[in-house]
């Protein structure tokens, strides 16, 4: 009887606990979908026994582009210039790279910072991110990733022309230990007009990982997916088709 006892007590304690939490719940909404002038991907419903529990996480089409959203993701350029006065850099890096203004003048025609591009139902589309960064930047002497704790320079120590629309670099890849190693690089212009390039990086073992990437300055020609969470959630790049690279390259346009 005093066991019956007991176990009655921590039901009783655990009940509210077990109530609380099945007031909880998640919907998904898979799209695409139209809600007034917005089109939504996926909206993620998230219901709770508080009013700051009820909420959307939306992924949805930008359209406009003279919209905050837009213009924010867009056009917050990296301050190259300004990270470098404040950097603790690599010596050794940054005293490979002091000659690196004589390699040629082949890369000025590169020189820029750029967008991803991902393709979804087979268009192209910019994609504002909750969490991370990728955009990229090419100067006479580095190539630039603004991740997001900030920008991570890599000193170039190579930079040339290997065919009609295509170039290979090798840049120093540092760490914090001051350790370096090679990286190789090929970028392949796919449309110069509207400033699209692939970026393949090269790793051992015939490893590649290749990104479509437009020039900042052009890609105001194109939509934007955000996706818009509350909390950090897993970015929504599952949603994004893989292209077929070689295809691209070997034609030189967008598939």
């Amino acid at each position: 009887m005093k066991n019956l006892s007991l176990l009655i007590a921590v039901i009783a304690c655990l009940l509210p606990c077990f109530n609380a939490r099945a007031q909880y719940s998640e919907t998904v909404k898979e799209g695409p979908f139209v809600e007034g002038d917005t089109t939504f991907i996926r909206k993620v419903y998230h219901t709770g026994p508080n009013t700051y529990d009820n909420y959307s996480d939306n992924l949805w089409v930008e359209r406009n582009h003279e919209s905050e959203t837009y213009r924010d993701y867009l056009y917050s350029n990296i301050s190259f210039d300004d990270y470098l006065q404040t950097l603790v850099v690599i010596p050794s890096i940054f005293t490979q790279c002091d000659t690196l203004a004589h390699i040629g003048y082949d890369n000025y025609s590169l020189v820029g910072e750029y967008v991803p591009l991902f393709r979804y139902k087979g268009k192209y589309y910019l994609y504002r991110p909750t969490q991370w960064h990728v955009k990229r930047m090419i100067t006479p002497n580095f190539v630039v990733y603004d991740y997001l704790d900030g920008l991570y320079p890599r000193g170039m120590l190579d930079f040339k022309k290997v065919g009609p629309s295509s170039f290979r670099m090798r840049v120093i890849d540092g760490n914090l230990y001051g350790e370096t190693s090679p990286v190789d690089m090929e970028i392949y212009v796919i449309d110069e007009k509207r400033g699209i390039i692939l970026w393949r990086e090269l790793y051992g073992g015939g490893e590649k990982h290749d990104v479509l990437f437009v020039d900042v300055r052009r890609a105001a020609a194109f939509d934007m997916i955000v996706w818009d969470t509350k909390e950090l959630q897993d970015e929504a790049t599952d949603i994004f088709e893989t292209p077929d690279y070689e295809e691209i390259i070997r034609l030189g346009r967008l598939l």
